[in-house]
C-alpha cells in the first residue's frame, strides 16, 4: 500500500462546475413548470369538439331513433301478454348518455334513470309496447309472486 503513488485530483474549470449547477436548476424549474402544466390541463375540462365529432353524435342520434322506431312495428311477443303474473321486473343494462330523447324520455317513464337500476311495472299493452322499443337497453322478465312475498 505504501508503495501507491497518489493519483492527482481531476482538476473541473469553476466555469464547468458553475454551468453544471445552472443546469441542474434550470432542469428542476422546467419539471416543476411541466407539473404544473399538467395538473392544469386535468383541471380543464373544457375540451374542443371537432367537426367529425358533432356529425357522428348526431348520426347516432339519428340512428337510435330509427332503431327505436323498427323495435316498435315488431309484433309483441305472445309469452309476455299470456302469463298468469301482471306484474314484470325491468332492469336498465345499458344507455350512454347521447342518446335520442326519445328513448331517453321512454326509460325515463319507466323510471329507470341509471344504469343497473330496478323497478317493477304492471304488464299490460302500453308498457309492453314501451320495453320494445327500449330493449337494448333494458332486461325484463315476469316476477315470479312467491319470490316476491318471501
Amino acid at each position: 500500500m505504501a508503495d501507491e503513488v497518489p493519483q492527482p485530483l481531476n482538476y473541473i474549470p469553476e466555469v464547468i462546475l458553475k454551468k453544471r449547477k445552472n443546469n441542474e436548476e434550470w432542469a428542476i424549474r422546467r419539471k416543476l413548470q411541466l407539473e404544473q402544466k399538467v395538473r392544469k390541463l386535468k383541471s380543464d375540462s373544457f375540451v374542443i369538439k371537432k367537426p367529425e365529432q358533432f356529425v357522428r353524435e348526431y348520426r347516432d342520434k339519428e340512428m337510435d331513433l330509427v332503431q327505436m322506431k323498427q323495435r316498435g312495428k315488431r309484433r309483441v311477443k305472445g309469452a309476455l301478454t299470456t302469463s298468469d303474473s301482471k306484474l314484470l321486473f325491468v332492469i336498465r343494462i345499458g344507455g350512454k348518455s347521447d342518446m335520442h330523447p326519445r328513448t331517453r324520455k321512454a326509460l325515463y317513464s319507466l323510471r329507470l334513470r341509471k344504469i343497473f337500476s330496478g323497478v317493477f311495472v304492471k304488464a299490460n299493452e302500453r308498457t309492453v309496447e314501451i320495453l320494445q322499443k327500449v330493449e337494448p337497453f333494458v332486461t325484463y322478465g315476469h316476477w315470479a309472486s312467491m319470490a316476491l312475498y318471501a
